[in-house]
């Protein structure tokens, strides 16, 4: 098994970034969540308490070129619901200009290496440094434990995934086996080398019905606390799901407030919602699907996170 150095663990956080910036892509109109806007996501509510402000712009927004003066982002918490979501002033289309001029551009830090080679050493993790690992033994035992106990049925296989904004191929390889044939759809185009190991991929931002096939399980890993509005993606995807159907939603847990400290990149300004697990079954119960299992974590990066799977209804 290969050693988890710290050269190793440089370039695996290199390109968490790059696919933070990709996640950022996953829609068209990326975090125009203006300050005094639309209210809470939950519930509609429009009063809310704040938790933590800051007057000047994160790394993330600097890199867009945004200044300081006239700067404001709050993180808020629902005062009817407890749902925490974020506030800010910029420009809604600030993201999609980071996108555009540093993402894109090929002289970026986290393109000296091809997407196939940094695939090859985060699978190469050894299992306790490998939070996809665990992700996948958590869903598949919960799957056999909801069949078991006939909460869901057993469809016959091969039954297909479907993995949003998984352009790295880790988690559609180590899912896939005798039972599941893995899709991915990723705007990074780097995400073709994965067809060569069996992983089915298209580069685009999801839309319903770019495979030709219905899904048994759609994930969304972190991506959901990225999108303008997860409501949309969330109705779009019964399109692609089968009655039935699992959908795997993981997320940062807002519990993260309780534990980090205001300057933790968990509250950057890439992050749009944060979910708590009263928060994360209503926005489910929304948009027609079941929760059926769930657990809170902290991973091996010291990270606060929900794992959930819903029945699409």
């Amino acid at each position: 098994m290969q050693k988890f150095n710290k050269n190793m663990k440089l370039k695996i956080t290199k390109e968490i970034l790059r696919l933070r910036f990709n996640q950022m892509a996953i829609n068209d109109s990326m975090n125009p969540n203006i300050i005094d806007g639309k209210g809470c996501l939950i519930c509609s509510t429009n009063s809310y308490n704040v938790l933590i402000s800051y007057n000047k712009p994160d790394q993330y927004e600097i890199a867009c070129g945004l200044g300081a003066e006239g700067y404001s982002r709050r993180w808020v918490e629902c005062s009817q619901c407890g749902f925490i979501y974020s506030l800010y002033s910029r420009n809604k289309n600030i993201f999609g200009k980071l996108y555009e001029t540093i993402y894109k551009d090929s002289n970026s830090y986290w393109r000296k290496e091809s997407g196939d080679e940094l695939f090859q050493k985060i699978i190469n993790l050894p299992d306790s440094e490998s939070e996809t690992k665990y992700r996948v033994k958590w869903i598949k035992d919960n799957i056999r434990q909801l069949q078991k106990s006939q909460i869901i049925d057993t469809v016959t296989s091969p039954h297909n995934l479907l993995d949003i904004g998984g352009g790295s191929g880790v988690f559609a390889y180590e899912f896939k086996d005798d039972l599941w044939s893995p899709y991915v759809v990723d705007p990074d185009a780097r995400g073709v080398f994965m067809e060569k190991y069996g992983i089915k991929f298209i580069k685009s931002c999801y839309q319903p019905n770019l495979f030709s096939v219905k899904f048994d399980l759609v994930s969304l890993i972190y991506v959901l606390e990225h999108l303008e509005n997860p409501k949309v993606m969330m109705h779009d995807l019964h399109d692609d799901m089968e009655q039935g159907a699992l959908l795997y939603i993981e997320v940062p847990d807002s519990i993260c407030f309780q534990y980090k400290d205001q300057q933790d990149d968990i509250f950057n300004s890439c992050h749009l919602w944060m979910f708590n697990p009263y928060t994360l079954s209503e926005l489910l119960h929304k948009t027609g699907f079941e929760l059926v299992a769930l657990q809170r974590v902290k991973t091996v990066r010291n990270y606060y996170g929900l794992m959930v799977l819903a029945i699409r209804r």
